[in-house]
């Protein structure tokens, strides 16, 4: 994930997909995944990096997700939350295409 913060230096384009695996929501236009990202925008762009965000089927991301986002109650303890959300990010943002909830693509145009 380092990656992702020396990004912005170079001149490219950071764009955001849903994985073609999850049921559409009715106000996305598509999902992806690689190979149709890639036919898609060849064209016009060349794929420099890509990732595969929020790995959601995990049982962690689930439990952390309820503690952090739920209707029982706030999680108010800044050092609490702040170990939760670094746990996530060093472990769970980052996954394989599998389990992925998101494509995160890099695209350099021609």
């Amino acid at each position: 994930m380092n990656g992702l913060s020396g990004i912005t230096a170079g001149k490219g384009y950071k764009v955001f997909y849903e994985l073609l695996d999850r049921t559409l929501n009715p106000k996305h236009y598509r999902h992806y995944n690689v190979e149709l990202l890639i036919n898609q925008t060849k064209p016009y762009f060349n794929l420099k990096e890509i990732y595969f965000i929020h790995n959601f089927k995990s049982i962690k991301t689930r439990i952390i997700n309820f503690l952090l986002v739920n209707k029982f109650f706030i999680l108010n303890n800044v050092r609490l939350r702040s170990i939760f959300i670094k746990y996530y990010r060093t472990n769970l943002r980052v996954t394989n295409e599998k389990n992925a909830a998101h494509l995160f693509a890099v695209f350099q145009k021609k």
